[in-house]
């Protein structure tokens, strides 16, 4: 019975000790993500991404850190400001990839919106098929956290203007109904689609941003 108690003194003094250094471990992991996302945030306040994405790229390097953001153990607020420092080098792939985790992550609605609006930006500026309107769903899902978002709002009159989206796509209740108009409207402007999308593109290429 001794041995016993011996035995199980010792298990426990082991488990103590092992869930000890996870915690310092953990605690030092979340000290190095905070500091990352500090010093990307100040590159970014200075206008220099590309130094932001190195942090973020030079943080990945280590593979217990790579093992914790794929699991997603860092917060949310690490994706958003990597995402935004990948949006503003024209990384758009990538940039939809991180502001998509970190739209999902966060809690807060006003942070909800702004992830999901970067997340229509990075789509958008794909400049692929389906980008316009994949884009537009997205900055309705902003709006829908945050209805005073003007930027998103700008977005999606910036697309019907340009033709590039259906009325029904600007997520503001007084277009439902005008469906068949707008369709008239672009059956008739098929034939300007592409000076649409380049007019679009070239009013708005300095537009390109994020929050």
């Amino acid at each position: 019975m001794a041995k016993i108690k011996r035995w199980l003194a010792r298990a426990f003094l082991c488990l103590f000790l092992l869930l000890s250094a996870l915690s310092v471990v953990f605690g030092l992991f979340k000290y190095s993500e905070r500091r990352v996302v500090a010093q990307a945030g100040k590159y970014l306040e200075r206008s220099e991404p590309y130094k932001a994405v190195e942090i973020f790229k030079n943080f990945e390097a280590n593979g217990l850190n790579r093992l914790a953001i794929k699991h997603e153990v860092v917060d949310p607020l690490w994706h958003y400001t990597y995402g935004l420092a990948l949006l503003k080098t024209s990384d758009y792939v990538n940039a939809a990839k991180e502001s998509e985790r970190a739209a999902y992550g966060f809690k807060d609605n006003k942070e909800k919106s702004l992830a999901y609006f970067n997340f229509g930006e990075a789509r958008l500026w794909q400049w692929d098929g389906g980008a316009f309107e994949e884009a537009a769903l997205l900055y309705q899902e902003a709006l829908k956290y945050d209805f005073e978002m003007v930027m998103a709002k700008k977005r999606l009159e910036w697309l019907r203007m340009a033709n590039l989206i259906k009325g029904e796509s600007s997520g503001n209740p007084k277009d439902k109904g005008k469906g068949d108009l707008n369709n008239d409207k672009a059956d008739k402007s098929d034939g300007k689609s592409q000076s649409d999308e380049e007019k679009f593109k070239q009013t708005n290429e300095k537009r390109r941003r994020g929050y």
